[in-house]
């Protein structure tokens, strides 16, 4: 079995012998290392489906909590919360929806942000067998990324992002606040640590590699 979390595993009592975790494989392609230097963007970034199950609702009524001047937040994708963070657009000039955007267009904001953020919470059952994509899509980017601990996310990745201490909106409200105070020098490096970690370990060749081995274990 090749499962996308350990709790699906659990859930179908199979041996821990018999399965392999493959959370995700990166295409660094998108995210090619430059040498030119990148203008960091003043604003927080998500994209994604606009549900309200995700917690984008959240994340901008934790932004307007914080009363932010010299930062925005920046939101794209479609979904049920489309209409919320409209009318909260127009009450905040300094949150930007954007739309449905081409791929392209979304990675140049993503690559340009100040910080990446996946608003999902761990309050329902599916966040133990389901791992949000984006996570390994905004570390490619090389930028800080933060987020929620959620089951079904391994825990080493915590040791490359920054994550609320608890599941409430004031914990990921308080840990937004502290994360925009870090000297920027301290988010790039958060970030770029991100990135060579997906590199080395969920490329298409090392999780290919992962996958190739267990096959040979077993077969």
């Amino acid at each position: 079995y090749v499962f996308l979390t350990r709790q699906m595993a659990e859930k179908l009592n199979i041996s821990a012998d018999d399965y392999i975790v493959v959370e995700g494989i990166a295409d660094l392609g998108d995210f090619p290392v430059s040498e030119d230097s990148t203008v960091i963007g003043d604003y927080i970034f998500y994209s994604g489906t606009l549900a309200a199950r995700y917690g984008v609702k959240d994340l901008v009524d934790a932004y307007l909590s914080l009363e932010l001047d010299n930062v925005a937040l920046y939101i794209c994708g479609e979904g049920d919360s489309r209409s919320y963070i409209e009318s909260c657009a127009k009450i905040n000039s300094n949150i930007k929806y954007l739309g449905q955007l081409p791929r392209d267009e979304v990675v140049e904001l993503q690559k340009n942000a100040l910080l990446l953020v996946n608003p999902r919470a761990p309050v329902d059952e599916y966040t133990k067998y389901s791992f949000p994509s984006k996570v390994i899509e905004y570390m490619s980017s090389g930028r800080p990324v933060l987020m929620y601990v959620l089951p079904g996310i391994p825990l080493e990745y915590y040791n490359y992002c920054f994550s609320p201490t608890g599941s409430d909106i004031s914990d990921f409200s308080k840990c937004l606040r502290d994360t925009l105070k870090i000297e920027r020098k301290q988010l790039d490096s958060m970030g770029l640590k991100a990135r060579e970690y997906i590199e080395k370990n969920k490329s298409f060749s090392s999780q290919g590699f992962r996958i190739h081995e267990f096959l040979k274990r077993k077969i």
